[in-house]
Order: C-alpha cells, then sequence, then structure tokens
C-alpha cells in the first residue's frame, strides 16, 4: 500500500506538536517545582516569627472566648465561632478565583478549612498548638493578625456569624 506523503508529512507535524507540548508540560512543571521550593524556604526562614504570630492568635482566642462578648457569640454559634478567612494558607501557591479558607475558634483548639467554589472537601486541619498552625502560610497569618490588631475582627466576626 502507498500511503500519501501528505498524510505521512501531517502524522510527522501531528508528532512534532504532540512533543513540543509534552515538553512545555515538563517545564512549566519545573518551574511550578521550583516556585514551590522557593516558597518552601522562605516560609521556613519565617517559622519563628510564624510561631509568634500563632501564640498571639491563641492567646487573643483564649481572651477572646473567655469575655462575656465573645461566649456569648460562641453560643449561638454551636460548636465552632468562624471568625477569619481568605485565600488558601496551606498550598504554596496562589489558587486563584473560587478558592476560600476559614478558621474558626473553639475552646480546644483551632479550626482551618479550606474548599473550592461551593465545595468543602478541601483539608481540615485542628491545631492545638501554635507550632501546629505555623504549617500556615506566613501572609495569611500576618493578614489575621493585623485584622485582629486593627479590631476590624469585631466587624468580620458579626458578620460572618449573623443569622
Amino acid at each position: 500500500m502507498k500511503i500519501p506523503n501528505t498524510f505521512k508529512n501531517a502524522l510527522n507535524r501531528q508528532d512534532k506538536q504532540e512533543e513540543k507540548e509534552r515538553l512545555q508540560e515538563i517545564k512549566e512543571e519545573q518551574e511550578e517545582k521550583k516556585q514551590r521550593n522557593l516558597f518552601r524556604q522562605k516560609e521556613n526562614s519565617k517559622r519563628g516569627e510564624k510561631i509568634e504570630i500563632c501564640k498571639k492568635l491563641f492567646a487573643w482566642k483564649d481572651e477572646f472566648l473567655k469575655s462575656q462578648e465573645g461566649a456569648r457569640i460562641f453560643n449561638k454559634a454551636s460548636k465552632n465561632l468562624w471568625v477569619f478567612g481568605g485565600s488558601w494558607a496551606h498550598e504554596p501557591r496562589e489558587c486563584g478565583y473560587g478558592c476560600w479558607a476559614r478558621v474558626y475558634f473553639n475552646p480546644k483548639n483551632i479550626e482551618y478549612w479550606a474548599g473550592y467554589k461551593w465545595m468543602g472537601g478541601g483539608p481540615r486541619y485542628s491545631f492545638i498548638k501554635p507550632e501546629e498552625m505555623a504549617k500556615l502560610n506566613y501572609k495569611f497569618l500576618k493578614d489575621f493578625l493585623t485584622e485582629i490588631e486593627d479590631e476590624k475582627i469585631f466587624d468580620r466576626i458579626l458578620k460572618l456569624n449573623s443569622d
């Protein structure tokens, strides 16, 4: 059987395009891995500062939940009080639109839940010690602490826990 040259050429072009796409995918994966490693190095260099931030968050949680107002709103929230949220803090990369993370207080721990768009199902962490919570990224923790220090957290708590 004689195969037309046009078919052979088209098949060769197709193979070259597939190889080009495969190499591009490998390059992108390597770049993403490099960025993750840089992010981890940066986060690890801030571990001590992250632990100090988390100690302040735990202390504030305990103080707030012991206050009359904190106890009152916590009792309305059942077992967990939603206090803060943002984009993912457990991943080294920005997730982009649709990713969410929430922080909940209860008397025993601080909980972190993540999801995508309307779905939950992302990771859930229960932190009993500040050192455990320091696994979250620096920006998320710093934003959380800043909101507490600026006292904007009170408006957020009211908004997040209103019926």
